[in-house]
């Protein structure tokens, strides 16, 4: 089972062949597909004796199921993190330092600091840093969450791999190719899995994913990929569904489809958030003509802003940068979140107002 290895993902190879520590970072995310890319990096690179790290903490129980259907217990728990360290700073215009030795005296190591007005702590700051991880990569994430990682994550080189172009499916192939001569069966299912949820938000499936449908084909256990479907969409998930379609519409006008669903429709169902991205991906695999797509949903009220619950996935393809720029947002995906909407009809004026400006 042999994939083609492009240029980007043999230079990808080379750059983690010298590392020993990598992150594999989507940000806060309930989408599938980026879960699942990052976990088969995770496992591949565990696999290759690095010492890897995902952000699971970020992830829901449902996704948790899934993943451990999908994958080993080892590779869930097997979690690297990059040890702290003391740093020990001196502002050198409060404490002009002209020699710098350190002895050990028994148990301890003495710092000692020779200069003028030596003796001025002010200077003087001691603090806690992670040491920086080899490489960090950000896995389609959003350009508001790119930016906090970065700031709170020290690493040595970073990687940006995004949903544009070819797709997460066969993206993560490709780089699982590089490293090993045939796709190893522990990341079929995973694999197949990644491939369905592309395919939901296809018109029609594009050739790469059908040949890499054709590749992992004869292999893929279905009892697994029946386990994994079961254990996120469950009950809960096709009542929600069902709901969201029963309170969906179609505009003509903005060839758009809009969906409603109130904070009773969750409560009902057993449904939390984790699953609206999904539910997004559904509809649009049912309802493959709209240009846009809008899954408004009331959540729970905000102790901080109490009339302001009511928020909005927008998705598309055509002039989606274009739209995501409107609301002042950078999209990584073919999708993003406006929140903070009082009612539904104000969401709803707002969004057809910024769909309008497209024409």
């Amino acid at each position: 089972m042999k994939a083609i290895m492009n240029d980007a993902v043999k230079k990808f190879k080379e750059a983690v062949e010298k590392i020993n520590t990598v992150y594999v970072r989507t940000g806060q995310t309930n989408d599938l597909a980026k879960i699942l890319s990052a976990a088969i990096l995770h496992s591949l690179f565990l696999r290759l004796g690095k010492r890897s790290s995902l952000d699971i903490n970020n992830y829901s129980e449902k996704v948790l199921k899934l993943l451990r259907i999908l994958f080993t217990d080892s590779v869930l728990d097997n979690n690297f993190s990059a040890p702290e360290r003391v740093l020990i700073k001196l502002d050198t215009a409060k404490i002009p330092v002209e020699e710098l030795n350190y002895e050990k005296d028994g148990e301890m190591l003495k710092i000692i600091l020779k200069g003028k007005n030596i003796l001025n702590t002010d200077g003087i700051v001691i603090e806690k840093e992670k040491e920086p991880v080899d490489m960090l990569i950000l896995l389609d994430t959003a350009a508001e969450e790119a930016e906090k990682i970065l700031n709170s994550t020290p690493y040595k080189d970073v990687v940006k791999i995004t949903s544009k172009e070819r797709g997460l499916a066969n993206k993560t192939a490709g780089i699982i190719s590089a490293f090993c001569p045939e796709i190893p069966k522990e990341f079929i299912e995973p694999l197949w899995v990644l491939l369905e949820e592309e395919n939901k938000e296809l018109a029609f499936p594009n050739a790469e994913n059908l040949a890499l449908c054709s590749l992992l084909g004869a292999s893929v256990n279905k009892e697994i990929i029946s386990q994994a479907r079961e254990s996120f969409f469950g009950r809960d998930f096709w009542k929600t569904l069902g709901r969201a379609l029963g309170r969906s519409n179609f505009e003509k006008e903005l060839q758009t489809h809009w969906t409603f669903l109130t904070r009773a429709d969750l409560v009902k169902t057993g449904a939390g958030p984790d699953i609206l991205i999904s539910i997004l991906k559904e509809i649009k695999n049912l309802t493959k003509n709209p240009k846009y797509f809008a899954l408004l949903w009331e959540s729970e009220a905000d102790e901080e802003a109490p009339s302001r619950n009511i928020s909005a996935i927008i998705g598309g393809e055509e002039k989606l940068p274009a739209l995501a720029s409107s609301f002042g947002l950078t999209p990584s995906s073919n999708y993003f979140f406006v929140h903070g909407f009082r009612a539904f009809s104000e969401a709803e004026i707002k969004i057809r107002a910024h769909l309008r400006g497209l024409a």
